[in-house]
């Protein structure tokens, strides 16, 4: 998810209740938030407890279904209806990419083994629907 559109969603979640950022040391943080710094055991407990999840197609998305904690999911190219579940509400980028595929990967696109900042799309690229996480987020029981 790009910087700008996480930094926004958070501004305005932290409005109302404590945002946790589960992120690596060497990914860029975000203001306004917690750095979850945890074992994958305290990540599950910390998942399992808490009232709203913003998630971009990643491990915890998966953790969240097998704790029926429903989730909200970004996506930017991969398919929710291969890799996602039905339990989270998933918003889906209809950005067009600008860099080269891997044409003969069927379900990975991109090389997950790259540059930890490495986005497909031009900056200012507006890949998601702020309105629509927002609305989905509002939603979550």
């Amino acid at each position: 998810m790009p910087l700008n559109t996480a930094q926004f969603i958070v501004n305005e979640v932290a409005k109302s209740m404590k945002v946790i950022h589960v992120r690596r040391d060497e990914q860029l943080p975000l203001d306004n938030t917690l750095q979850f710094k945890g074992t994958l055991r305290e990540l599950f407990v910390l998942i399992r407890q808490s009232t709203k999840r913003l998630f971009i197609d990643s491990m915890c998305q998966h953790a969240a279904k097998a704790l029926n904690k429903s989730s909200v999911v970004c996506w930017v190219k991969n398919n929710p209806h291969v890799l996602g579940w039905d339990i989270h509400d998933n918003v889906k980028s209809d950005a067009i990419e600008e860099i080269s595929t891997f044409d003969f990967s069927l379900l990975e696109p991109y090389n997950i083994e790259g540059d930890v900042l490495q986005c497909p799309y031009k900056e200012g690229t507006q890949l998601f629907d702020v309105d629509e996480i927002l609305q989905c987020l509002n939603n979550q029981k």
